[in-house]
Protein backbone atom coordinates (compact mmCIF):
# COMPACT_ATOMS: atom_id res chain seq x y z
CA UNK A 1 0.00 0.00 0.00
CA UNK A 2 2.65 2.19 0.16
CA UNK A 3 3.90 4.62 -2.19
CA UNK A 4 7.27 4.98 -3.98
CA UNK A 5 8.33 7.57 -6.71
CA UNK A 6 8.60 6.87 -10.00
CA UNK A 7 9.82 9.82 -12.04
CA UNK A 8 11.01 13.04 -11.01
CA UNK A 9 11.99 15.97 -13.62
CA UNK A 10 13.29 18.96 -11.30
CA UNK A 11 14.91 22.02 -13.90
CA UNK A 12 15.78 25.23 -13.54
CA UNK A 13 13.51 28.33 -14.55
CA UNK A 14 14.93 31.32 -16.49
CA UNK A 15 15.77 32.41 -13.63
CA UNK A 16 18.63 29.90 -12.43
CA UNK A 17 20.71 29.90 -10.14
CA UNK A 18 21.53 32.71 -8.25
CA UNK A 19 24.06 34.03 -5.42
CA UNK A 20 23.24 35.70 -2.61
CA UNK A 21 26.04 37.56 -0.94
CA UNK A 22 25.87 37.40 3.01
CA UNK A 23 27.01 40.41 4.31
CA UNK A 24 28.20 38.87 7.62
CA UNK A 25 31.18 36.74 6.59
CA UNK A 26 30.65 37.83 2.37
CA UNK A 27 30.11 33.93 1.55
CA UNK A 28 27.89 32.99 -0.94
CA UNK A 29 25.11 30.59 -1.20
CA UNK A 30 23.46 29.27 -4.15
CA UNK A 31 19.68 28.81 -4.39
CA UNK A 32 17.89 27.07 -7.55
CA UNK A 33 14.44 27.55 -8.58
CA UNK A 34 13.05 24.52 -10.11
CA UNK A 35 9.97 23.10 -11.40
CA UNK A 36 9.16 19.48 -10.40
CA UNK A 37 6.03 17.40 -10.54
CA UNK A 38 5.32 14.18 -8.98
CA UNK A 39 3.64 12.05 -11.61
CA UNK A 40 -0.11 10.19 -10.40
CA UNK A 41 -0.54 7.22 -12.43
CA UNK A 42 -4.20 5.74 -12.72
CA UNK A 43 -5.79 3.77 -9.69
CA UNK A 44 -5.89 0.40 -10.62
CA UNK A 45 -8.99 -0.71 -12.43
CA UNK A 46 -10.29 2.93 -13.43
CA UNK A 47 -11.73 3.17 -17.34
CA UNK A 48 -9.51 5.02 -19.93
CA UNK A 49 -11.57 8.02 -20.67
CA UNK A 50 -15.16 6.51 -20.34
CA UNK A 51 -13.97 3.07 -22.34
CA UNK A 52 -14.41 0.68 -19.56
CA UNK A 53 -11.52 -2.25 -19.24
CA UNK A 54 -7.74 -1.82 -18.78
CA UNK A 55 -6.19 0.54 -21.80
CA UNK A 56 -3.26 -0.67 -23.98
CA UNK A 57 0.44 0.20 -22.99
CA UNK A 58 1.62 2.87 -25.03
CA UNK A 59 4.04 2.03 -27.57
CA UNK A 60 7.01 3.23 -29.13
CA UNK A 61 5.59 4.29 -32.48
CA UNK A 62 3.22 6.18 -30.71
CA UNK A 63 5.41 8.22 -28.61
CA UNK A 64 7.49 8.82 -31.90
CA UNK A 65 4.06 9.64 -33.78
CA UNK A 66 3.01 12.55 -30.90
CA UNK A 67 6.48 14.10 -30.54
CA UNK A 68 6.95 14.63 -34.24
CA UNK A 69 3.88 16.51 -34.60
CA UNK A 70 4.86 18.09 -30.91
CA UNK A 71 8.19 19.23 -32.97
CA UNK A 72 7.09 20.08 -36.28
CA UNK A 73 4.14 22.11 -34.58
CA UNK A 74 6.73 24.04 -32.66
CA UNK A 75 9.10 24.63 -35.78
CA UNK A 76 6.00 25.87 -37.64
CA UNK A 77 4.94 28.15 -35.03
CA UNK A 78 1.73 26.92 -34.87
CA UNK A 79 -0.02 27.16 -31.99
CA UNK A 80 -3.69 25.69 -32.37
CA UNK A 81 -1.84 22.55 -33.73
CA UNK A 82 0.51 22.09 -30.90
CA UNK A 83 -2.53 22.70 -28.29
CA UNK A 84 -4.03 20.31 -30.22
CA UNK A 85 -1.52 17.34 -29.00
CA UNK A 86 -3.06 18.59 -25.07
CA UNK A 87 -5.73 16.78 -23.52
CA UNK A 88 -8.53 18.97 -22.11
CA UNK A 89 -7.40 18.86 -18.07
CA UNK A 90 -3.62 18.82 -19.26
CA UNK A 91 -0.65 20.60 -17.39
CA UNK A 92 2.57 22.60 -18.74
CA UNK A 93 5.25 23.68 -16.45
CA UNK A 94 6.99 25.44 -20.09
CA UNK A 95 10.67 25.91 -20.53
CA UNK A 96 10.76 29.60 -20.30
CA UNK A 97 7.76 29.58 -17.73
CA UNK A 98 8.78 31.54 -14.28
CA UNK A 99 6.82 30.62 -10.85
CA UNK A 100 5.13 34.03 -11.17
CA UNK A 101 3.47 33.75 -14.58
CA UNK A 102 0.49 31.48 -12.84
CA UNK A 103 0.56 32.58 -8.77
CA UNK A 104 -2.70 31.03 -8.60
CA UNK A 105 -1.62 27.70 -9.70
CA UNK A 106 2.05 27.80 -8.17
CA UNK A 107 3.56 28.29 -11.61
CA UNK A 108 1.71 25.55 -13.14
CA UNK A 109 -0.73 25.76 -16.46
CA UNK A 110 -3.85 23.31 -15.97
CA UNK A 111 -6.36 23.07 -18.72
CA UNK A 112 -5.98 24.04 -21.91
CA UNK A 113 -7.00 27.51 -21.90
CA UNK A 114 -3.51 28.02 -19.69
CA UNK A 115 -1.63 25.75 -22.06
CA UNK A 116 -2.43 27.69 -25.40
CA UNK A 117 -1.48 30.95 -23.20
CA UNK A 118 1.87 29.73 -22.85
CA UNK A 119 2.41 28.50 -26.35
CA UNK A 120 1.30 32.38 -27.69
CA UNK A 121 4.06 34.14 -25.87
CA UNK A 122 6.04 31.20 -26.84
CA UNK A 123 5.77 30.62 -29.95
CA UNK A 124 2.95 32.83 -30.97
CA UNK A 125 2.05 36.47 -31.63
CA UNK A 126 3.59 37.43 -28.48
CA UNK A 127 6.80 35.51 -28.83
CA UNK A 128 10.03 37.49 -28.55
CA UNK A 129 11.26 34.50 -31.34
CA UNK A 130 11.00 34.21 -35.10
CA UNK A 131 12.27 30.75 -34.70
CA UNK A 132 12.06 27.93 -32.29
CA UNK A 133 13.54 24.31 -33.22
CA UNK A 134 14.04 21.52 -30.50
CA UNK A 135 15.85 19.09 -31.06
CA UNK A 136 15.03 15.66 -29.47
CA UNK A 137 17.21 12.59 -29.15
CA UNK A 138 17.65 10.96 -32.30
CA UNK A 139 16.13 7.24 -31.49
CA UNK A 140 13.45 6.44 -28.58
CA UNK A 141 13.55 2.91 -27.27
CA UNK A 142 11.50 0.88 -24.92
CA UNK A 143 13.45 1.75 -21.93
CA UNK A 144 12.62 5.61 -22.62
CA UNK A 145 8.93 4.84 -22.44
CA UNK A 146 7.51 4.04 -18.52
CA UNK A 147 4.28 2.34 -18.65
CA UNK A 148 2.63 4.31 -15.72
CA UNK A 149 -0.60 2.11 -16.15
CA UNK A 150 -3.98 1.98 -17.60
CA UNK A 151 -3.06 3.79 -20.85
CA UNK A 152 -0.56 5.96 -19.00
CA UNK A 153 2.96 6.48 -19.90
CA UNK A 154 5.73 9.05 -19.81
CA UNK A 155 8.96 9.80 -22.31
CA UNK A 156 11.70 12.02 -20.48
CA UNK A 157 15.09 12.89 -21.77
CA UNK A 158 17.36 16.02 -22.47
CA UNK A 159 16.66 18.09 -25.26
CA UNK A 160 17.99 21.26 -27.26
CA UNK A 161 16.17 24.51 -28.03
CA UNK A 162 17.41 26.65 -30.51
CA UNK A 163 16.23 30.24 -30.62
CA UNK A 164 16.11 32.94 -33.27
CA UNK A 165 15.22 36.59 -31.73
CA UNK A 166 12.81 39.17 -33.61
CA UNK A 167 16.28 41.03 -33.18
CA UNK A 168 18.68 38.21 -34.88
CA UNK A 169 20.26 36.98 -31.60
CA UNK A 170 21.09 32.97 -31.93
CA UNK A 171 20.10 30.79 -28.29
CA UNK A 172 20.68 28.02 -27.64
CA UNK A 173 18.83 26.38 -24.92
CA UNK A 174 20.04 23.19 -22.92
CA UNK A 175 17.31 21.30 -21.06
CA UNK A 176 15.26 18.26 -19.78
CA UNK A 177 11.39 17.13 -20.28
CA UNK A 178 9.12 14.87 -19.19
CA UNK A 179 6.07 14.24 -21.19
CA UNK A 180 3.45 11.66 -19.82
CA UNK A 181 0.80 11.29 -22.24
CA UNK A 182 -2.86 9.49 -21.87
CA UNK A 183 -5.08 7.47 -24.02
CA UNK A 184 -8.47 8.35 -24.71
CA UNK A 185 -11.25 6.57 -24.90
CA UNK A 186 -11.06 6.96 -29.22
CA UNK A 187 -7.59 5.12 -28.47
CA UNK A 188 -5.60 8.42 -29.57
CA UNK A 189 -2.76 9.70 -27.03
CA UNK A 190 -2.75 13.20 -25.91
CA UNK A 191 -0.38 15.37 -23.36
CA UNK A 192 -1.67 15.57 -19.66
CA UNK A 193 1.81 16.72 -18.66
CA UNK A 194 4.93 18.50 -19.96
CA UNK A 195 7.28 19.61 -17.55
CA UNK A 196 10.39 21.03 -19.22
CA UNK A 197 13.29 22.41 -16.78
CA UNK A 198 16.81 23.80 -18.13
CA UNK A 199 19.42 22.05 -17.39
CA UNK A 200 22.22 24.24 -15.37
CA UNK A 201 23.63 25.79 -18.99
CA UNK A 202 20.60 27.09 -19.26
CA UNK A 203 20.27 29.59 -22.36
CA UNK A 204 23.43 30.30 -24.27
Amino acid sequence: GDLRIVLLNSGLTPTGLVLESEEADGAAAASAASASKAVESAEGGSDCRGRRGDCEDVTVAEVEDIIAKFQSSIETLGVDHTVALWAEDGRLLGTVDERDTNPSNDGVRIGIDEVKDYFVGFIGADSPYVSVVPRFPATISPIDVQQLGNGFAAYSGYWNIDFETTEGAQIEGFAKFTFVFERQSGGDLRIVLLNSGLTPTGLV
